[in-house]
């Protein structure tokens, strides 16, 4: 039986291994495609590996979470188009799979929670993206929907926040998610992304609260997004920075005020928060 400590070694061995089998395999489809424009990709399929550092917070709580370990796996379709004025319009959707635990990270200290998340769920992106020679740079904007397990087996000394986690563990809890990052393409089949995601895990699914916070959330975007037509129709080149910036703003915003109210501007519940800095390789095919 494998140590836990030598979890993540072997992890990451078996994660080299499967990523050196994918470049080997990619090399001579690289070699046929070299020649063709690194921009145009058309609903391709894309796999994506992923691992990133979380910290879970959760108001009323007063025990820290252990920072966790996030390993990610989405299966999905990525869409580069080169507009005329040398500009990429990306896209991009999958089912992704993912779980956080101190075993991913070693970093499991005395006195904090020791906790374990799956998640499952579907994950777009979207942004402007620059053209330089052979490669192809996307700041992007990105939104999700999901469902997440959190398992914590050691009770907790605190009453208090035993009852409080006691709401979110052990059954799958909806929630959803923002994310913020830069990927950067090299070929056509080959693309390293880092970025910062944060997920809110709701208590409890309020269907018609969540769908009229939902919908005043994506309102906005949508406001933005005709805004940011009109600046990319006059001014392409500050198109990728000016999504980057605006787009992920109004989330992380949004995301702030779920912290105290998971459907706000409702009176609910807090959320239960992850925030993951990550990295991440995708193979296009």
């Amino acid at each position: 039986m494998l140590r836990p400590h030598r979890t993540p070694h072997v992890l990451a061995g078996l994660l080299f291994c499967m990523l050196f089998g994918l470049l080997t395999t990619a090399s001579a489809k690289i070699r046929v495609m070299e020649e063709l424009d690194i921009a145009e990709l058309a609903e391709a399929p894309t796999i994506r590996l992923g691992y990133g550092l979380c910290d879970v917070t959760l108001d009323g709580l007063e025990t820290d979470f252990a920072e966790l370990g996030q390993a990610e796996l989405a299966l999905g379709y990525s869409d580069y188009e080169l507009n005329e004025n040398g500009i990429t319009d990306y896209t991009y959707g999958a089912l992704s799979f993912a779980r956080l635990s101190t075993e991913l990270s070693e970093q499991a200290e005395a006195g904090t929670i020791d906790g374990e998340f799956w998640r499952i769920g579907f994950d777009g992106a979207s942004g402007y993206g620059y053209r330089i020679r052979g490669s192809a740079i996307t700041p992007y904007y990105g939104w999700g929907l999901n469902a997440t397990q959190l398992t914590v087996d050691a009770p907790l000394d605190r009453r208090t926040d035993q009852a409080l986690i006691d709401l979110y563990r052990d059954e799958f809890r909806f929630g959803s998610k923002m994310e913020g990052g830069l990927r950067l393409r090299f070929g056509p089949m080959v693309e390293l992304s880092a970025g910062y995601e944060r997920t809110a895990v709701f208590r409890r699914w309020l269907f018609w609260k969540w769908l009229l916070s939902a919908g005043l959330e994506h309102t906005a975007q949508e406001a933005l997004d005709a805004f940011i037509e009109e600046i990319h129709d006059r001014s392409p080149k500050a198109a990728p920075l000016v999504h980057f910036v605006l787009k992920n703003a109004l989330a992380y915003a949004w995301y702030e005020l779920r912290t105290e109210e998971m459907n706000w501007p409702f009176d609910t519940e807090p959320a239960l928060m992850l925030e993951t800095y990550k990295v991440g390789i995708s193979f296009i095919f």
